[in-house]
């Protein structure tokens, strides 16, 4: 069971395709699902970090206190664009059927430490994979948008608040790369 989105929270939220099959097959599919993250869930939540792989992808996000949402409805950002998603997926590559596997799943951030390790191998995910061996080396990582001073829709104030600048930023990642990937205590990351 799945701990229930409340306000004033802080979510890993992640999903993998059907499967495991891809869910983003193009660049077009990449920037499409970014588009759709920007229509529905940055009115509604806070981003703190992304990464979105081939056939899965990962959200650190928050739900604001004071959010417009009925408590009841705090799921419904997300399944909007997951559901707007899946239907373009399926209509552009002629397919039926569900793109993603079950429900998203999501694990209830406690404190800053559990914070960190998740908004870490949020952004190292990439290397875990294969995709890039360079911290600030993959597309489709938040990561990168933070040494952005353009990207807006990243809750970036938390995190930089925390650390203090972009160089002990990317300095924490790159210290914590090789530990993050064989950190025992990931299990629950490790079922994608």
């Amino acid at each position: 069971m799945f701990p229930p989105l409340q306000k004033g929270r802080i979510y890993h939220i992640y999903n993998q395709g059907n499967n495991r099959e891809k869910i983003f097959l193009s660049e077009r599919n990449y920037l499409y699902f970014i588009s759709l993250v920007e229509k529905y869930l940055v009115p509604n939540y806070n981003i703190y970090a992304f990464s979105l792989i081939p056939n899965h992808f990962h959200f650190l996000i928050g739900i604001d206190n004071n959010s417009d949402l009925p408590d009841d409805k705090l799921h419904l950002p997300l399944s909007n664009l997951f559901n707007a998603y899946s239907q373009a997926f399926n209509k552009e590559n002629r397919r039926t059927g569900s793109l993603f596997r079950d429900r998203y799943r999501r694990t209830l951030i406690n404190d800053e430490s559990h914070f960190f390790i998740a908004f870490q191998y949020i952004h190292l995910n990439h290397i875990k994979h294969g995709l890039s061996k360079n911290v600030l080396g993959y597309k489709w990582s938040s990561l990168k948008l933070y040494c952005d001073d353009l990207c807006s829709w990243i809750d970036k104030k938390l995190v930089m608040y925390i650390v203090g600048n972009i160089d002990n930023l990317v300095e924490i990642h790159l210290k914590r790369k090789s530990q993050i990937l064989d950190d025992a205590n990931l299990d629950e990351f490790e079922q994608l």
